[in-house]
């Protein structure tokens, strides 16, 4: 198979310019397709590497947003635009979608000949397949068919080691042993010593660059064979075989052969699947969330290929950037917010699961085996790691209860969304909130939409309050509630004198008619308080949205 990267190689494509989804530069390449209709997605079978002067891309968005639907659906490749004749840049969608999806787009000046692109990438491609079966055929049928189903680096090992009972390593860059497997008979050598005793034979030296080589050790007798493992043209390690005192003939080598390209496979397969996590993840969270019940065999399918482990615990939550909203779901922000929970999940033992972009929201997908005190000390972590890595963002952390089974994460989600509301503005510092610490809260508030909040809170402070010349007092009256009522507190907070402060609260006792000590008053206070983020600051335009439409019913 050939990747994305290693097209990018090729003389015809050295003027090629990547302009957007880098992060899918090992997506493999099953052939090549010029676009010669609007309709292309109709006779694509995925991991095609589209050619296009633009003469046909469609003029109008809905068109356009159709045709990169049907990229998404079939998980294409990469896109090439010749520009200069049809086409001054690559389309501003097709950049976003490439951007987003992880999807390369390539720009090349129109002169480049589609034909030599689809000739080399063909030519390259028909001829590894060849080789790969010729090596193939040359394997016995037996070690074949267990080779092919083996699903990681150890099992390879494993499966080699005991039927050519011989000790089996993989080795790094720096000729260190990352993986080793033994067979369960048989005499046992130091393979680490063994492997750099070759290295430092110059002779050894000259045939690594061969496709297989075999060095033979006087003290103990000993053969090894070595063949490198290269990927994407550029050797990252290699497979080492050592036969202690029986000579290796040419079944050991074509078995060796076979195995590196099997190892080969793996890494550009869980290139391909990180290139397609994001849809993979999206098309997770869609069948979660809108139809969990009818779709629970794909739900475990999609776990599966994604690698999450099945675990006793399943949680959803949610990542808001605070006080200083971003501009956009696509923006440096919230990638590098993203990018800072993959590498949490995947640093947190007993942890796995992914962050995704669902909805224009930062939305978790947690499968965890850690006790309910170390999952709240894990989030706080999370929470801190986002803060210190975004500085233009208060991120706050909202999580719904755990549920016992995958099925249930919906429940989580409608938890952690009831509850994203309601404390999103309590702290400029962001933090960390549990559904499970607030049930009160969401109980109260969690059925309001923004409309009702706001008529709600309107009803419970005094009109005089809400006014412009009401803001001084308005903005009192929040900071004694958040000052716990302490006006030595206030005073500081507002810098103004006491004797101004309790002119105030004078004036605020005066509109509601009841004092600011009494606690029936305070509670209703907070009530008005916590109903003004959701109504006002979180779903500000939401509740824009159903104005508009009161107006047009009307």
């Amino acid at each position: 198979m050939i990747t994305m990267r290693e097209v990018l190689q090729f003389p015809e494509l050295q003027k090629a310019v990547v302009h957007a989804g880098k992060g899918g530069l090992g997506r493999k390449v099953r052939w090549v397709h010029v676009m010669d209709t609007e309709d292309v997605g109709l006779f694509l079978e995925g991991g095609e590497f589209l050619l296009t002067c633009g003469q046909i891309w469609p003029q109008n968005k809905q068109a356009e947003e159709r045709l990169l639907n049907s990229f998404l659906r079939n998980q294409i490749s990469g896109i090439l635009f010749a520009t200069g004749r049809y086409l001054t840049g690559c389309p501003a969608a097709a950049l976003e979608f490439g951007e987003k999806n992880s999807i390369p787009v390539i720009e090349v000046p129109y002169n480049v000949p589609f034909v030599k692109i689809t000739e080399q990438i063909h030519l390259e491609i028909i001829d590894r397949h060849y080789k790969k079966m010729e090596r193939s055929a040359r394997v016995p049928i037996e070690l074949r068919d267990k080779l092919q189903s083996s699903p990681s680096y150890s099992s390879i090992c494993e499966i080699l080691a005991g039927y050519l009972n011989c000790p089996v390593a993989i080795t790094d860059t720096a000729n260190q042993i990352y993986v080793k497997a033994s067979p369960n008979v048989g005499e046992r050598v130091n393979f680490q010593k063994c492997i750099n005793t070759f290295i430092q034979n110059k002779q050894s030296q000259q045939l690594m660059n061969n496709a297989k080589t075999v060095y033979l050790s006087d003290n103990p007798l000993s053969y090894i064979m070595n063949v490198p493992i290269k990927i994407e043209g550029i050797t990252r390690g290699a497979l080492w075989l050592i036969s202690p005192g029986q000579k290796v003939n040419e079944e050991f080598a074509y078995s060796l052969d076979f195995a590196a390209d099997l190892l080969v496979d793996i890494v550009l397969n869980k290139q391909d699947l990180e290139a397609r996590g994001r849809q993979l993840h999206l098309e997770l969270l869609e069948l979660l969330l809108e139809n969990p019940e009818t779709a629970s065999i794909i739900i475990e399918e999609r776990i599966q290929e994604l690698g999450i482990e099945q675990q006793k615990h399943w949680l959803a939550g949610l990542i808001l950037v605070g006080v200083n909203n971003l501009t956009s779901p696509l923006s440096i922000g919230m990638e590098s917010i993203r990018d800072e929970c993959k590498k949490w999940i995947d640093e947190t033992e007993g942890l796995n699961g992914f962050c995704e972009i669902y909805k224009e929201q930062l939305v978790l997908f947690l499968a965890s085996n850690l006790d309910k005190a170390s999952i709240k000390q894990a989030v706080h972590h999370l929470q801190n790691n986002v803060r210190n890595t975004t500085a233009h963002t208060a991120p706050v952390v909202v999580l719904g209860e755990i549920k016992q089974h995958v099925l249930s994460f919906k429940e989580s989600y409608q938890e952690a969304k009831a509850l994203a509301p309601l404390v999103i503005h309590q702290s400029h510092s962001g933090g960390a909130y549990f559904s499970e610490q607030l049930k009160r809260e969401m109980f109260l508030y969690g059925g309001l939409s923004p409309k009702k909040a706001m008529e709600f809170r309107n009803i419970i402070l005094p009109k005089e309050l809400l006014t412009e010349h009401g803001t001084t007092l308005y903005e009192t009256l929040k900071c004694l509630a958040l000052n716990n009522y302490n006006r030595d507190k206030v005073t500081k907070d507002l810098h103004i004198h006491l004797n101004t402060l309790r002119y105030r609260i004078k004036r605020i006792e005066q509109l509601f008619e009841e004092s600011l000590t009494s606690p029936r008053c305070q509670f209703w206070i907070q009530v008005a308080l916590d109903l003004e983020s959701l109504a006002t600051e979180y779903k500000e335009s939401d509740l824009k949205n159903e104005s508009e439409g009161d107006i047009a019913i009307i």
